[in-house]
């Protein structure tokens, strides 16, 4: 007995003829019935009666339908995990991020995954957190770095953690000379880049922050690169999230320092529970980035 026989026998039994049998395992119908006549010769006695109308099955062949059906739920099993692991190697991964993360975190996990599967294909897309839940719950992405939102629908979190936003300051700023955080009711000399209305209530409920912001505000956008980009481009003050502000920091034309008031900027790891296992390697690598920026911050 061998596993091509059970293969034939099952499939025969499953399609009612021989020809369909031979259609699904890809082989041809003698073959079909060679490899079943050899296995009732291993088994001594008949599986299937031979009619003018085709075969028909014996009680015998129901019986032993149902024990290797048992070992086909088994074999599945491990070809799912077989091709699991494979993908993990070599297949794709689907990552939603919002603009914070485009130059900061992910592109280091992402290097990290490869070194380990030079194969793997990563689809990244930047989007707003709320899109980036919704594409994740359709299946249209498998992970997502998103600022969590009031409503947010039930997803799996794999990392959590509440940073500080921070001041950004032209590289000559008078509060630049010092590590000290920085008092922004302070900044009145200074001109602000701001978020838009929605996202400066995200940051704070201290309405006296917002109006202060508001107030010496010269330019505003929805995207924390395009507010960290104008301010280093202009010499205003920007709070902004710490991994945009790091890369702009990097070029050497503004610093980055704490914030007297604390505004939260609290960050999700999110996927689906069914994530496979190359969603699951690169969530690893993305937490692991993560987990190095919340040290400093602790």
């Amino acid at each position: 007995m061998n596993l091509r026989q059970i293969e034939a026998f099952r499939a025969t039994m499953l399609t009612g003829s021989v020809s369909r049998a031979a259609d699904t395992i890809h082989v041809s119908q003698p073959s079909v019935s060679r490899l079943i006549g050899d296995l009732e010769a291993s088994l001594g006695f008949d599986l299937f009666l031979r009619t003018a109308n085709g075969v028909r099955p014996t009680e015998e062949a129901r019986q032993l339908l149902e024990v290797v059906e048992r070992s086909f739920v088994g074999i599945g099993k491990i070809r799912a995990a077989a091709e699991a692991i494979g993908d993990a190697r070599s297949g794709r991964v689907a990552l939603g991020v919002i603009p914070a993360f485009a130059n900061a975190v992910m592109p280091r996990a992402v290097a990290k995954m490869r070194e380990g599967a030079p194969d793997m294909r990563v689809a990244v897309g930047v989007r707003r957190s709320a899109v980036v839940v919704e594409e994740i719950e359709t299946n249209r992405l498998d992970l997502g770095l998103v600022s969590p939102f009031p409503g947010m629908r039930d997803l799996e979190t794999l990392f959590s953690h509440t940073f500080r936003y921070v001041c950004l300051l032209p590289a000559g700023h008078r509060f630049a000379a010092t590590d000290a955080p920085v008092d922004l009711l302070a900044l009145e000399d200074d001109s602000f880049v701001i978020f838009d209305e929605p996202h400066l209530e995200f940051m704070t409920d201290d309405r006296r922050v917002i109006a202060f912001m508001e107030s010496r505000a010269k330019f505003s956008s929805h995207s924390a690169p395009v507010v960290a980009a104008l301010a280093e481009a202009t010499g205003a003050v920007a709070v902004i999230d710490p991994f945009t502000a790091a890369s702009i920091e990097c070029r050497g034309n503004a610093v980055c320092r704490n914030i007297v008031q604390e505004l939260d900027y609290p960050v999700a790891l999110v996927s689906r529970p069914d994530r496979s296992i190359a969603a699951k390697r690169l969530g690893a690598f993305l937490e692991e980035e993560l987990m190095h920026w919340k040290a400093p911050q602790a």
